[in-house]
């Protein structure tokens, strides 16, 4: 996806992880390489926006309601907590040494 969505991400590495959010109208994809996380149409495959996050992304999830995701941060030790609807990080945490994958849970 991201070779074919933006030029300059396909000349790094690849990706690191990809989700599709609850409607299935966008895929997010953590690109390592330049701490992004890419918000792609999954329709056009088109990119939409890119958002930096902190270094190393890898692991990302997104909350059911579709308005929040959360990257793990490999190289900071953190996770992103992003909002969607502005394209921007709200927060960051710091949760220790290399978070590689993350997963969205509801406890009832």
């Amino acid at each position: 996806v991201m070779l074919k969505t933006n030029p300059g991400l396909g000349k790094a590495p690849g990706p690191g992880r990809v989700r599709v959010t609850p409607d299935s109208r966008s895929v997010l994809v953590t690109g390592n390489a330049t701490n992004m996380l890419e918000i792609v149409d999954a329709q056009t495959l088109e990119p939409r926006q890119a958002i930096p996050v902190e270094a190393g992304p890898q692991g990302v999830t997104i909350a059911p309601d579709g308005r929040t995701a959360f990257v793990a941060n490999l190289g900071a030790g953190s996770v992103s907590v992003v909002d969607l609807s502005t394209g921007k990080v709200s927060r960051s945490i710091k949760v220790g040494s290399t978070p590689e994958f993350i997963l969205y849970a509801t406890i009832r």
